[in-house]
């Protein structure tokens, strides 16, 4: 993957996020819905740090992003029915065209809104703003009294972080100047890649980063927004994952070899040979497992070996390069999608079940195709979520029959 690639960032409340590229391509070839509180988030271009938050539950077939000098235009394709709510903390004015709706700029509000629901198919509606078009402000509060207008301006600092890292999961505390909501993005590098999110007003805020790599430096950045749409961020922090605590056992007690007593040299292993179950190995083969008594680890068992993998942030670019299979384009096309009901090639779609498949014509994109023969994209901003989703719960015990492979 170029992560020399600008992106979109969608934070929703609940804590999922996306990364969309933000030069023109689609953000879904089918219906997406944006829950209320979604946050679109610009991160770069005459808007650079702008949020547009969706109000109410909004249905488009896809929307593009394209940045020109001054202004960011957003182009969303609407069917009959499909409705569009957002919402600027910073009353931005949304310039649409063709003209079928105007921007609500209330003036006793601290946003504005703009909403349209389309009355035909394949309807193309452009929004365009810039960080100067704002909604006018009132002189005065309501009902007369002093105070001049202009509403707040100054951003939240941030302040007061402290990171407490253990093998899997690290806990990050800050404070910002005024209540914010606040976020904060994490990953092997300073592309980060990852976003946890608190959804609540508040100065004092605190979360856990969980599924984390043992022994590793993971870099995290720190975000924050007021209410009124003053966003501010901290510059690039990092900490290190702790190994994992292990309780030596002590050697057992044996008598010295004598004449008529052998001695057996035994290889080294984590997991005896013994007590592997290479019949459930065979079994999960091409299956996500998700090891729910320790932090909820994501391992995928591979096709060929019947070994398991982990997959974190920090491998995943090596687990695909070792693991996967590559696919021409024509051959990917007859593997249908996950939520169409195309048929496609039944027998390759049988044939590839649990594969990890790289696309060798279109840059590198790994898709995986689930037990169903269905096949998902896999991006740096769905891994974890993705993988969870499709994950198959296992206990420790279990875990541990199945062979450990090595990247």
């Amino acid at each position: 993957m170029n992560k020399k690639r600008l992106w979109l960032m969608l934070a929703v409340a609940c804590g999922l996020s996306l990364l969309l590229p933000v030069n023109g391509l689609k953000a879904a070839a089918n219906t997406t819905t944006l829950a209320a509180d979604t946050i679109i988030h610009f991160a770069n271009g005459g808007t650079n740090g702008m949020d547009i938050v969706v109000a109410a539950a909004s249905t488009v077939e896809s929307f593009t992003l394209t940045d020109e000098v001054g202004n960011t235009k957003l182009v969303f394709e609407l069917d009959t029915g499909s409705a569009l709510h957002l919402k600027s903390n910073g009353r931005k004015n949304f310039e649409d065209s063709p003209n079928v709706a105007s921007t609500d700029c209330t003036s006793s509000s601290s946003y504005s809104t703009y909403d349209y629901t389309a009355t035909s198919d394949d309807y193309t509606l452009t929004i365009t703003f810039t960080e100067t078009d704002n909604c006018p402000t009132s002189s005065g509060s309501p009902g007369g009294g002093g105070g001049g207008g202009g509403g707040d301006t100054t951003a939240p600092t941030i302040s007061s972080i402290e990171a407490t890292a253990k093998d899997t999961e690290a806990t990050i505390v800050w404070t910002t100047s005024e209540a914010s909501i606040s976020w904060v993005v994490y990953g092997g590098t300073t592309a980060y890649g990852n976003e946890a999110k608190t959804a609540v007003y508040k100065t004092a805020h605190s979360t856990t980063l969980s599924g984390l790599t043992p022994v590793t430096t993971y870099h995290y950045q720190i975000k924050a927004q007021d209410s009124s749409g003053n966003a501010s961020y901290y510059g690039d922090k990092t900490f290190t994952t702790l190994a994992t605590s292990t309780t030596p056992t002590p050697p057992p007690t044996t008598p010295a070899p004598s004449a008529s007593t052998p001695t057996v040299t035994t290889p080294e292993s984590s997991v005896p040979s013994a007590n592997l179950d290479m019949k459930l190995a065979k079994r999960l083969t091409g299956r996500l497992l998700l090891r729910v008594e320790r932090g909820g680890e994501i391992w995928y068992v591979d096709t060929k070996e019947y070994k398991r993998y982990q997959v974190t942030f920090a491998n995943a670019l090596f687990v695909f390069q070792k693991l996967s299979l590559g696919i021409t384009d024509a051959n990917l096309a007859k593997i249908p999608v996950n939520g169409t009901s195309e048929t496609g090639n039944v027998a390759l779609r049988n044939r590839l079940k649990g594969k990890l498949l790289l696309q060798v014509q279109k840059g590198g994109a790994i898709w995986y195709v689930d037990t169903k023969g269905y096949r998902h994209s896999v991006t740096w901003a769905n891994l974890m979520d993705l993988f969870r989703k499709l994950a198959l719960g296992i206990t420790n015990a279990n875990l541990d029959k199945i062979p450990a492979g090595s990247l």
